[in-house]
């Protein structure tokens, strides 16, 4: 659940209409490499149900105990990501500040990959 929500948070956070998408993909993949890092000895690290429910299923056979605790690993990233969701959507995780559209504004930050262009200022 917390694995989950932290991961939802860095993929919101660094996907957010304004974010500099430069290094999202490394933000990313780097927040889920210590997310498993530190959740695998814990949990096993599962922060996907359907890496659970694959292993549950297949391993009925010789553990039949299996499928009788996946609830717990189907349904706990799943309050989890809800969470992070209604967190963000909510606007208590969401950022302070948005870059504004290109050309307008005041800012120095350079305008981001994912903030849209007006037809003005277009080049063909």
């Amino acid at each position: 659940m917390v694995g989950t929500f932290l991961f939802l948070i860095c993929i919101l956070r660094v996907t957010q209409r304004g974010a500099p998408v430069e290094l999202a993909g490394i933000a990313i993949g780097l927040t889920l490499a210590a997310i498993h890092l530190v959740g695998i000895n814990i949990s096993g690290s599962s922060v996907n149900p359907a890496r659970s429910l694959g292993p549950a299923i297949v391993g009925f056979a010789h553990n039949p105990e299996a499928l009788k605790q996946i609830w717990l690993y189907i349904l706990a990233p799943l309050i989890g990501a809800g969470t992070a969701g209604y967190l963000f959507r909510s606007g208590v995780l969401a950022a302070e500040t948005v870059i504004p559209i290109r050309g307008e504004g005041g800012s120095d930050i350079p305008p981001a990959a994912s903030a849209p262009r007006d037809a003005k200022s277009r080049r063909r």
